[in-house]
């Protein structure tokens, strides 16, 4: 039994794919609404994604005069850093698998396979090479868009607005092809029970072109029944030619007109997810809008879309949010920041990394005094979003090893609240923070490896 929040806190993500299980979280607000909150990490992932390669590709262009060259290979690398951050990161979960193994206990994984002392080595060979997410989506996306990323800044160098024309383009036409390769998929088959054939999910693949299609269109299974593809290129890439298209916005524009236009972009996206979900018939992949009886609140079940892979309408509900968010937590909620600290004139960003880190730590603590709400909820999101990978891959391993240490002594036989969840989520955020300032104080100190810029 594995030591987990309570059982009606959080849903298995299972029922959010295009084939096999689907409810609408039995009903229950909570648990639909603890469950809803994190939609919107993965396409904010690619959305930065995009805004981040173009802000990046303009920096190093204009002022440090990179070729293109260094540009392509610098994102490559970021690339095929961030395919192994996905392993890295699913090698936490198997910590307290291990204990359990070690002190005798069964271990039964998702699929139902079990395991028992001995089988330490294989239970750590399935945690590396057993699911490929969202990381790896964003490695292989990055990865393309490198390629295009030179054609699209010379459309937008020649006529301007063009390369924000082409993000959406870009988006609607991975939503095109992601959506026709699926509905076609589909068929008339019975969504909850689907044969068990290419490119059906539970289908284990036997060649390339099946091969290529897990990882470019259809989540599923790969070659064996404990490998598992949930985020596959096409549509999540789409996401990431928006924040392409934003980035392009964002260089021409001042920032309060683009946060302007975020948020006429966010109306547009919640109209557009009211009319799929009402109109759209098999642009909704799963549902009642597709004829499955699946009960449960009404509400609940209309705003309940598909993740594996994103349909349209669950594209439009997070982008709509994701704008609004990005248009708040812009250039102008920070204006102010360096006024809350008391003779605040620690804004040369030459000043070593020390000094920087140390008004990381004061600025904090000023705006807690002060009781500056705002300030307060922004800044530590600034210090996380300076060393991105670090916060990602250390507080999965900060979770795991403590949920290892709880079945140390024995099998733990109870579960945890979500309130208790939120509680100590909340405290791992401020021990997290101090160590996204110590780790961004080594990461630029020039003693550090190169490889540490990237993370």
């Amino acid at each position: 039994m594995q030591f987990t929040v309570e059982e009606d806190a959080v849903p298995k993500s299972e029922t959010e794919s295009w084939e096999g299980p689907y409810s609408t979280y039995d009903g229950s607000w909570k648990k639909f609404l603890s469950r809803s909150v994190s939609h919107i990490c993965a396409p904010g992932f690619f959305l930065l994604l995009g805004i981040s390669m173009v802000l990046f590709t303009s920096s190093r262009r204009e002022l440090l005069g990179w070729s293109w060259l260094r540009i392509t290979a610098h994102h490559f690398l970021r690339g095929a850093l961030f395919l192994l951050v996905d392993y890295v990161f699913d090698f936490a979960g198997v910590l307290p698998q291990l204990v359990d193994l070690i002190h005798g206990r069964t271990v039964t994984d998702s699929h139902g396979n079990k395991y028992g002392k001995g089988d330490e080595g294989k239970v750590i060979y399935h945690a590396l090479f057993a699911l490929y997410r969202v990381m790896t989506a964003l490695g292989l996306s990055m990865m393309l868009l490198a390629l295009l990323l030179p054609l699209f800044s010379v459309a937008d160098y020649l006529k301007r607005g063009l390369g924000e024309v082409i993000g959406w383009l870009g988006f609607l036409l991975s939503f095109a092809v992601s959506t026709v390769a699926i509905v076609v998929a589909q068929g008339d088959e019975n969504l909850m029970n689907p044969p068990k054939e290419y490119p059906h999910r539970f289908h284990v693949v036997h060649n390339v072109e099946e091969t290529l299609g897990r990882v470019f269109l259809y989540p599923g299974h790969l070659f064996r029944n404990w490998e598992m593809i949930t985020y596959p290129v096409f549509p999540w890439i789409g996401i990431a030619f928006v924040g392409m298209g934003c980035g392009f916005a964002l260089k021409r524009t001042d920032p309060h007109s683009f946060h302007r236009r975020l948020r006429i972009f966010s109306v547009l996206a919640f109209t557009a997810f009211f009319c799929i979900r009402l109109f759209g018939g098999r642009l909704n992949y799963r549902g009642r809008q597709r004829g499955e009886d699946i009960g449960g609140n009404a509400w609940i079940a209309f705003f309940t879309q598909t993740k594996y892979p994103p349909d349209l309408a669950f594209a439009s509900i997070t982008l709509g949010v994701l704008f609004l968010l990005l248009s708040f937590f812009g250039h102008s909620a920070f204006q102010s920041f360096e006024a809350v600290i008391e003779g605040g004139d620690d804004t040369d960003t030459s000043r070593e990394a020390d000094l920087e880190d140390k008004r990381d730590i004061k600025f904090f603590f000023c705006a807690l005094k002060k009781e500056k709400c705002l300030h307060l909820l922004l800044h530590p999101i600034v210090v996380f979003g300076k060393n991105p990978l670090f916060f990602y891959v250390t507080h999965k391993y900060i979770i795991q090893s403590v949920e290892a240490m709880f079945r140390v002594p024995s099998e733990p036989v109870g579960r945890f609240r979500l309130g208790v969840v939120i509680a100590a989520w909340i405290l791992l955020l401020f021990l997290m923070f101090g160590a996204c300032v110590l780790f961004h104080r080594y990461r630029t100190s020039p003693r550090r490896p190169d490889v540490f810029r990237h993370l």
